[in-house]
């Protein structure tokens, strides 16, 4: 329920802008496509995680909190033969068009059965000489039988604003 709500206010909110990759409306459209089509598939926990092999999942993140609207490209890079994973935020883009430069990443995130979870830090800047540090977490599920999907929940801390966000990557 509430990722579908995240869904309706970046629609509302979304600004038409430039089509290029990094634009508000594309990043949110390349999370609602990502996302529309997993709902489409009735999509399941992964049932027999891999135990070998490494995979790259890309997508991207919508977030909200009271005031702040933003989208951010996702990517995730698993190890399943340690049970480990990288992450990495960036090309965060408020519903105004306004770019924030900096990324966030989690180094060492923990995969347990289906869950991906792990810290995350970084700093991120609203005009270059503001640049503020982040930090919060990643809770993330792996979706379709080969694994295929990563839906997470995003939180993080910056300048004493909590920001919350879902996100959804494929491989």
């Amino acid at each position: 329920m509430r990722r579908f709500l995240i869904l309706a206010l970046f629609a509302l909110s979304a600004c038409s802008g430039s089509d290029e990759q990094t634009s508000f409306s594309s990043l949110n459209a390349k999370f609602t496509d990502i996302d529309n089509r997993a709902v489409a598939a009735g999509t399941m926990e992964t049932s027999v995680m891999p135990t070998s092999g490494t995979a790259t999942y890309n997508g991207a993140v919508a977030y909200s909190n009271t005031s702040v609207y933003m989208v951010s490209g996702m990517q995730v890079k698993a190890n399943f033969a340690n049970n480990t994973a990288n992450a990495t935020l960036n090309n965060f883009v408020l519903a105004d068009e306004t770019h924030l430069s900096g990324q966030i990443t989690m180094k060492d995130g923990t995969i347990i059965g289906t869950s991906l979870i792990g810290p995350l830090s970084g700093a991120l800047a609203y005009q270059s000489s503001n640049t503020v540090p982040v930090t919060g977490n990643l809770d993330g599920t792996f979706y379709r039988d080969d694994a295929s999907l990563i839906g997470a929940n995003i939180n993080f801390n910056v300048a004493g604003v909590s920001i919350s966000g879902f996100g959804a990557a494929e491989k």
